[in-house]
């Protein structure tokens, strides 16, 4: 729910354990809100917000949804660790580039907290336009 995405590092591959719920990527979302009554221009429901799934919107909570989409995933040895940030983020690093971000920063005993402060400078210095905020979790 929102703009925030979920990233597993499976043996150093990046796989994505969330859907991002963008009025511009997800059709079956933009349908969704359309038949609410709502409308997409410019990318964002209504003119105003990117997000189809949101928690306490109450000027679009008629199109928006709070409905989480699950699913449950079965951790392997070969899981290393889980990067979970917000559109900040990945609107300017791709899902394999942050992992190989969080890879080095771990290769020089680095902790999480400094994976996640490297995942964020290396936003900021993409020249992201929104907010930035990264957690990183050992497994």
């Amino acid at each position: 729910v929102g703009d925030s995405r979920v990233i597993l590092s499976r043996g150093g591959s990046a796989q994505r354990l969330t859907v991002d719920h963008r009025a511009k990527t997800h059709p079956s979302e933009r349908e969704r809100i359309v038949a609410q009554g709502g409308y997409i221009t410019g990318d964002r429901v209504n003119g105003v917000i990117s997000v189809t799934r949101a928690l306490g919107d109450h000027v679009l909570k008629k199109f928006l949804t709070c409905e989480p989409e699950m699913q449950s995933v079965a951790l392997r040895e070969s899981d290393d660790f889980v990067i979970i940030a917000c559109d900040g983020v990945w609107d300017v690093v791709e899902d394999q580039d942050a992992c190989d971000t969080v890879i080095s920063v771990f290769q020089r005993n680095g902790s999480c907290q400094t994976a996640a402060d490297a995942l964020r400078r290396q936003a900021l210095s993409l020249k992201t336009t929104d907010n930035v905020s990264v957690v990183v979790l050992k497994l």
